[in-house]
């Protein structure tokens, strides 16, 4: 897992408060209305911390929950996040208190699926993707992203994501989730989402 930005070292130096947010079968139910957060909380480090405080205590390896926050690193992307929010914020996007439940559940799924398969997770690339920087990334006008219901799961290697993906339907086939499933041709990248399909795409 690569390392991660100084603030997230932060972060976990100066611990996470405990906080009222539990999952509970409302927070995993799809949710049917999304508001998206106020610009003041989208780079907001102490709800960051909060988040990370409840992903972890739901069994989530740290590396794995802080790296929901951080929309994709390279360098292409980074200039895109820039552009859109300035040079002054942290490189992270943080959805709503609502959708919580719901990331989670996916990141635990990815976990489960790189432990089952035995293949490193290299990074998540996205979790939340709110407009404009959705669209200015290429992201589709109906993409689950938007809502944070949706993560990509970078794998290290084509061969091991393709083991990943194998593991990943099968876990499908015997509990319905997760509920949708992409790949992109010749990636390294596994989508996952509410959406009840399973699809194979180029990038």
């Amino acid at each position: 897992m690569k390392n991660k930005l100084s603030f997230f070292i932060l972060l976990f130096v100066m611990g996470c408060a405990h906080n009222q947010y539990n999952l509970t079968s409302s927070t995993r139910s799809v949710a049917q209305v999304f508001s998206p957060p106020p610009a003041d909380q989208l780079h907001n480090m102490g709800i960051a911390r909060e988040y990370v405080n409840l992903c972890t205590r739901n069994g989530v390896h740290l590396d794995l929950c802080t790296d929901m926050l951080q929309p994709f690193r390279n360098p292409k992307e980074v200039r895109v996040f820039r552009r859109t929010y300035g040079d002054e914020v942290e490189h992270v996007l943080i959805p709503p208190r609502s959708t919580w439940g719901l990331g989670i559940e996916l990141i635990k799924i990815a976990q489960e699926v790189s432990i089952t398969s035995n293949v490193e997770i290299c990074q998540i690339r996205n979790w939340y993707r709110p407009e404009p920087y959705n669209s200015r990334v290429d992201g589709g006008s109906s993409s689950q992203h938007l809502v944070a219901q949706a993560i990509d799961i970078d794998f290290c290697s084509n061969p091991g994501r393709n083991k990943a993906l194998q593991v990943m339907k099968r876990r499908r086939t015997d509990t319905g989730m997760p509920r949708g499933i992409g790949t992109y041709v010749g990636g390294h990248t596994i989508h996952i989402d509410y959406d009840n399909r399973v699809y194979h795409t180029r990038p």
